[in-house]
């Protein structure tokens, strides 16, 4: 298996309360030897898409104290479906949304109340993992967590 590529990345607050984090990568993969020579095997390996990026964002003013809001989006572009390339996954974008508040009970016990809204475009996708399994992404869930301590 040979990748070449590049990958970028960036995180930091690009304003007063407002933290990004982002990164992509292009590569190339590819695989090398006898069955692909022979066309037993597509040169491309199954399930290792050739682009993905993803960003997070963060926002928390010093007036919301320990309130929160956050999104975050991966893409993933088409994967190779199978071992001969015949087929591949088509590719998608995931969006996710949350709000957080943390807090403290009498006692001093700290609290944190998290609402988070997964694939919240509702987006329906297909995708190979490397063995060649195909799976979909679920539909849009959401999920509220209560964490008492630290």
């Amino acid at each position: 298996v040979n990748h070449r590529g590049i990958e970028l990345s960036m995180a930091g607050e690009i304003a007063e309360g407002l933290n990004v984090v982002a990164g992509a990568s292009w590569l190339r993969p590819r695989l090398q030897g006898e069955t692909v020579a022979s066309g037993e095997t597509g040169e491309r390996p199954v399930g290792r898409s050739p682009r993905l990026a993803l960003a997070s964002v963060q926002y928390q003013p010093a007036p919301w104290g320990g309130s929160a809001l956050d999104a975050d989006a991966t893409y993933s572009g088409p994967r190779p479906a199978d071992h001969r390339n015949l087929g591949e996954t088509s590719g998608y974008t995931l969006i996710n949304v949350g709000a957080r508040y943390r807090f403290s009970l009498r006692n001093g016990l700290p609290v944190a109340l998290r609402l988070r809204v997964y694939n919240a475009a509702d987006k329906y996708a297909w995708y190979a993992d490397s063995s060649g399994l195909q799976s979909w992404e679920p539909a849009r869930r959401v999920m509220l967590s209560l964490t008492l301590g630290d």
